[in-house]
């Protein structure tokens, strides 16, 4: 559940040729959390001032 744990599984499945479609969608679950997590905060925490 690291946020590069099941991304770094993934590619290795990938590369290795390939896992069942049931084992990548779970790990592809918490790759999008954490994907969302991180766009919600940097939406939040950095507030970028228009350019003139």
């Amino acid at each position: 559940l690291l946020p590069g744990g099941s991304a770094t599984e993934l590619v290795t499945n990938a590369w290795n040729g390939g896992v069942p479609l049931g084992d990548s969608l779970l790990l592809l679950a918490p790759t999008a959390a954490w994907v969302i997590v991180a766009v919600t905060l940097a939406a939040r925490l950095f507030r970028w001032e228009p350019r003139r």
